[in-house]
């Protein structure tokens, strides 16, 4: 089948189906942004799954075993379980703190200020921008290993696609599609890695031909980075956090969070043994696109599954980062013009829907370094983390010197972060860095503050609670 025609297909039927299942559910903003209070365990589960499993899956781990080694694989996997888990737990913690709440900018602004709020949307948004833009970059390049595509057609096409459906139906047709995307990922998934093994044979003689790196501090640096990169950088998904705000109640929430965790740790390493027989196959081209380079010698009927598979993943993650990129604008201009009426701020989001996708769009063509921009990401969030959700469960925290600890830890982080070329610098040293100065910075000085304590907690005597 012609490979334009595979991705075109697949992209419309999911965008079409999407909508169906929405058409007349968008009465408001908060419903296009939000699905507060409705989704039961499955339905969270649905759609985490297919939100979390970007097209990344195809290209992370098996990169991370292929370039490092086992342990790096391992904490790759661990760390995207993780990143779930504690949203059980913090995830609680905000549901009381800010039960009407929508985003974690408005609980920073609440507890810390304008300059940490400032901080921490700035991260936000230059976090999820390079997720949108890695997930169609990828997708580009995948296009052009296996059917000759030029990448900006195959961003086009599933860019233009996943906004049709995002800018008309909102969160709740991100949801719609996270449940029809998931059932086409896990089978999908399961034939890829059933045909590998099938075709492939003996596991073990693949792993040898493969040549991948033995343990050593190659694979326990990379392994490091991503183990706090990952856990740091989910912290501050918006897309976590609508479906904080979505679960039916606190219990349903947390049993999305923790079955999608489940879900996802084996997901990641058998994506990453996918990889082993890639490169034992002959893919040369480079071990993060090992996959697709293999998959272009498999029969041809594999192959157009494999792309499918892709298609799903990349939508699925992409309409997601889109609404949580909105969610964050809208509720800050309705906190700045809290006169304007809801339906010019729904015509906003939509508008600003539009904006977000063309802008990551038009940054996938340019074919920078997808993965260094995203460690880079990943690290101005690891020095980030620690003031912001320390802060959210003591009282003993400053707001000056959570702002301190932040900037500091971004910075120090980011002096021993390796240059494009990665001839200088240490990456697993740079993530550690930035996660221990901010701790330190915040544990020595908690009790020489001399700032009101005005945490938002669910304590009655704390009025912030209320607002």
């Amino acid at each position: 089948m012609n490979g334009l025609a595979v991705l075109i297909t697949t992209a419309v039927t999911l965008a079409a189906l999407s909508l169906l299942f929405t058409k007349g559910r968008v009465r408001n903003t908060e419903e296009y942004v939000l699905a507060r209070n409705s989704l039961g365990p499955g339905a969270m589960s649905f759609s985490l799954f297919a939100t979390g499993m970007g097209v990344w899956i195809l290209f992370g781990p098996a990169e991370a075993l292929l370039t490092a080694g086992v342990f790096a694989l391992f904490s790759y996997a661990l760390a995207s379980t993780f990143s779930l888990w504690i949203f059980a737990w913090i995830g609680t913690r905000i549901r009381q703190v800010l039960p009407a709440g929508t985003t974690l900018t408005e609980y920073v602004l609440t507890r810390f200020g304008t300059p940490m709020y400032l901080l921490v949307l700035a991260v936000t948004f230059v976090y999820m921008a390079i997720a949108i833009a890695a997930g169609l970059s990828g997708m580009g390049l995948a296009g052009e290993i296996m059917y000759g595509i030029p990448p900006w057609q195959t961003i086009a096409i599933l860019g233009f696609a996943t906004l049709f459906y995002t800018a008309l139906g909102g969160f709740r047709a991100s949801v719609v599609a996270g449940k029809l995307q998931t059932f086409v990922i896990l089978p999908l998934f399961a034939l890829l890695v059933a045909m590998s093994v099938f075709l492939m044979g003996d596991f073990g003689a693949a792993w040898t031909q493969a040549n991948v790196p033995p343990l050593g501090w190659p694979d326990i640096d990379y392994g490091l980075a991503l183990l706090i990169g990952v856990i740091c950088a989910e912290a501050f998904d918006q897309i976590w956090w609508q479906h904080v705000y979505s679960g039916r109640d606190e219990r349903a929430m947390r049993r999305g969070f923790f079955i999608t965790g489940l879900m996802v740790f084996p997901v990641v390493l058998i994506a990453g043994a996918i990889g082993v027989y890639a490169a034992a196959g002959g893919a040369t081209f480079s071990p993060s696109t090992a996959i697709f380079d293999f998959l272009v010698n498999m029969p041809a009927w594999l192959s157009t599954s494999a792309m499918v598979l892709a298609v799903a993943l990349v939508m699925g993650n992409t309409d997601s980062l889109l609404n949580g990129m909105v969610s964050l604008a809208t509720v800050d201009v309705r906190r700045l013009v809290p006169s304007l009426a809801d339906e010019k701020l729904l015509l906003l989001a939509k508008l600003l829907t539009v904006l977000f996708a063309l802008t990551a769009m038009a940054i996938a063509t340019l074919g920078f370094s997808v993965l260094y921009l995203f460690l880079l990401a990943d690290l101005i969030c690891a020095g980030a983390a620690f003031p912001v959700f320390y802060g959210m469960f003591s009282k003993s925290v400053g707001k000056r010197a959570a702002l301190v600890a932040a900037v500091l830890g971004i910075a120090s982080g980011a002096l021993l972060f390796p240059d494009p070329s990665f001839t200088r610098g240490d990456l697993g040293l740079s993530f550690l860095v930035a996660l221990i100065v901010p701790a330190v910075i915040m544990l020595v000085f908690r009790k020489k503050s001399t700032e009101p304590h005005t945490v938002v907690g669910s304590d009655p005597a704390d009025s912030s609670a209320r607002q």
